[in-house]
């Protein structure tokens, strides 16, 4: 499980990187309007990384699997 806050204002689109192959990750949003909101899901066979959408004032939650 990784969570990335952005305090900003404006949207980032950034990516997470890891040594271990991921094969799927659940994005969950936590923000004025959402609480641990489940927003999708990504197949990733096995690749190392993900590009994440971060709204602005949020936490995302992904778990990689």
């Amino acid at each position: 499980i990784v969570e990335l806050l952005n305090t900003g204002t404006a949207t980032v689109d950034t990516g997470f990187t890891t040594d271990v192959r991921l094969h799927r990750a659940t994005t969950y949003l936590t923000d004025e309007a959402h609480s641990v909101e489940r927003m999708g899901e990504v197949r990733l066979p096995g690749s190392h990384h993900l590009p994440v959408h971060l709204p602005a004032r949020s936490l995302t939650t992904l778990v990689l699997r």
